[in-house]
């Protein structure tokens, strides 16, 4: 952390000087961590398992008056993504326990870092947020069994569509601060349509034998019609065998055009519509204005259960409908810049850095990879990168977006304009042009 603060420092040498002697006592760096694992190809004997937990530093900011002296410009990305510990173990939920557990004890020793630089010295308070998850991770931190359980009020999916059963129902409060996943809830919402259109006929989630002609010719249907009429592969193996082409690039253009979708699915065209709507809210870097989420994501909750009633939310989507509101409240800073996981990512560039440790003993060449990753990542080499000064893309917002959030004067672009999504190096960046 000091040597992280160090070079944050350097790379802000104008702003870094001019602060006065009470504001270099009082500033704090607010990061969010987390850990996850993937499956990558390091070696010519088939893919490696790995697990990483690292941290990105989000702002530096003066405590006292609320000065921001720096914030991230890509908050998304894996460009400032400092890496903590490598794990090449298959990940499993002791293990992440484990991993969560260290680095919680590691946060718990943490002092303040005192830099000395310029012939000043600068105190910096750290304050840690855990929220670089997603929901396999979380279940794992509240030791639930099974995954179609909500890890905030602990209802199943038998319960998920009884909506007054379920929706101040909030059981287990320190798991809000989890936040919200924004690309793991885009691809599991895509996901819960695209599996309720398979089952359309025959309007009922529980089948047997008898029906699985009639969902196998209906899903290869739907398959050929996205693939032919909006060049999109879905629910389709990579040809690296790890994983399927439902990832964030897919989903994105699966809410992109809700007519199209609503022809090719025959779901009901409103109700993609409203979570385009939401999913574009929660991606935004604005503050979200609570009561008319709250209001629109249950208004969407109740237009599900009464349009498939046979179907019960996934709990992705009974977590952004039901308890989005409440993990927004709960968020120290606007949730479309806290919550997006970059971890696995940032596990692809592992390979590219093993490629030059081929001669090196196994433990050499796992600290050359760490080596990596922080050079990669330190705040002073990437605050000289002539990417982060590439002209973004405008993205405008729809209406119903714009009515929800809450922007600054300051912040509001012209004409509603977004440009967030341009900024995040996800897994469905040139990382992965493979799923395009």
């Amino acid at each position: 952390m000091d040597h992280t603060i160090k070079r944050l420092l350097m790379h802000i040498n104008d702003r870094a000087k001019s602060l006065s002697e009470q504001e270099r006592k009082a500033l704090q760096i607010v990061c969010k961590w987390g850990c996850d694992g993937s499956q990558e190809n390091l070696y010519e004997d088939g893919p490696s398992n790995i697990i990483q937990s690292s941290f990105i530093p989000l702002k530096l900011v003066c405590s006292f008056n609320n000065k921001i002296i720096w914030q991230n410009p890509m908050m998304w990305s894996t460009r400032y993504c400092r890496a903590i510990k490598i794990r090449f173990e298959k990940l499993t939920p002791d293990i992440m326990l484990e991993e969560i557990d260290y680095i919680k004890n590691g946060i718990s020793t943490l002092k303040a870092s005192k830099i000395l630089l310029y012939n000043k010295t600068f105190t910096v308070e750290h304050k840690m947020i855990y929220t670089e998850i997603d929901e396999k991770v979380c279940n794992a931190d509240v030791h639930a069994n099974s995954t179609p359980k909500c890890y905030i009020c602990n209802r199943t999916t038998k319960d998920f569509n009884n909506l007054s059963m379920v929706k101040k129902d909030i059981k287990v409060p320190e798991m809000l601060e989890f936040g919200l996943s924004i690309t793991h809830i885009r691809t599991r919402l895509f996901e819960s349509l695209l599996y309720l259109s398979y089952k359309l006929p025959l309007k009922k989630w529980e089948t047997n034998d008898n029906d699985a002609s009639i969902i196998k010719q209906r899903k290869i249907d739907i398959k050929n019609k996205f693939r032919m009429e909006m060049d999109l592969l879905v629910d389709r193996k990579k040809l690296s065998g790890n994983g399927t082409y439902n990832n964030g690039w897919a989903s994105r253009k699966f809410f992109l055009n809700p007519e199209q979708t609503a022809k090719i699915t025959g779901i009901n065209i409103d109700l993609i519509k409203r979570f385009k709507v939401i999913l574009e809210t929660i991606s935004c870097k604005y503050k979200i204005q609570l009561n008319k989420f709250a209001a629109y994501a249950h208004k969407t909750a109740e237009m599900y259960v009464e349009l498939y009633p046979w179907c019960p939310m996934t709990p992705t989507m009974h977590k952004i409908l039901m308890h989005g509101p409440i993990i927004i409240q709960h968020s120290i800073i606007a949730i479309g810049q806290l919550s997006r996981t970059v971890e696995k990512v940032q596990n692809k560039l592992i390979p590219l850095f093993n490629d030059d440790g081929a001669d090196l003993s196994q433990t050499e060449c796992n600290k050359q990879i760490l080596d990596d990753l922080l050079a990669r990542s330190d705040p002073l080499i990437t605050g000289m990168s002539s990417s982060l000064e590439r002209k973004k893309k405008i993205r405008f917002l729809i209406k119903e977006t714009s009515e929800m959030l809450l922007p600054t004067e300051s912040e509001m672009p012209q004409d509603n304009a977004s440009s967030d999504e341009d900024d995040y190096d996800g897994e469905d960046s040139e990382l992965s042009s493979d799923e395009n």
